[in-house]
């Protein structure tokens, strides 16, 4: 993966400088925790407002299970959450608490998620419109240490 990103690096500096050093952010975080031995489990992979359906204020279906895979259960609160909707990821919170290492857990795996995505892209030979990495710039206070602003680096 890195080795790509270099490789595309002339064509898209800004972009590939700040996947780049998210994904060194995202290592550093994911190294330090053990998520390997966490139970896994199937996930929806899209658990957002358009894929729910409601009747008289209760969930009544889901939609959409084309993204749905196997992951840790943090992983669909990151990909829920999209490193801004933090209200979701504490109503979340309420009726399936989060561990302390789920909490660590969800930036880098939000991160790694959108890093992975410019990955295929660039494999394919296509390239993102921007959306990609105006995500990864997103902070949020659930951020912790990584709430701070991304600086160019180059």
């Amino acid at each position: 993966m890195e080795r790509l990103l270099k490789a595309s690096e002339g064509k898209h500096p800004e972009a590939i400088g700040a996947l780049l050093w998210h994904l060194d952010r995202a290592r550093e975080r994911i190294e330090a925790l053990s998520p390997a031995n966490r139970p896994d489990q199937i996930v929806h992979g899209d658990f957002a407002p358009w894929n729910l359906r409601f009747h008289e204020g209760k969930l009544s279906g889901i939609l959409d299970f084309e993204l749905a895979h196997r992951d840790h259960r943090v992983g669909e609160f990151a990909l829920v959450w999209r490193g801004k909707y933090d209200a979701l990821v504490h109503g979340y919170n309420e009726v399936l608490p989060l561990d302390p290492e789920e909490w660590a857990l969800l930036t880098p795996l939000w991160w790694a998620f959108l890093i992975e995505s410019a990955y295929q892209l660039l494999q394919a030979g296509t390239w993102d419109d921007g959306w990609i990495v105006s995500k990864l710039l997103v902070r949020s206070p659930l951020m912790g240490p990584d709430a701070e602003p991304y600086r160019c680096t180059t």
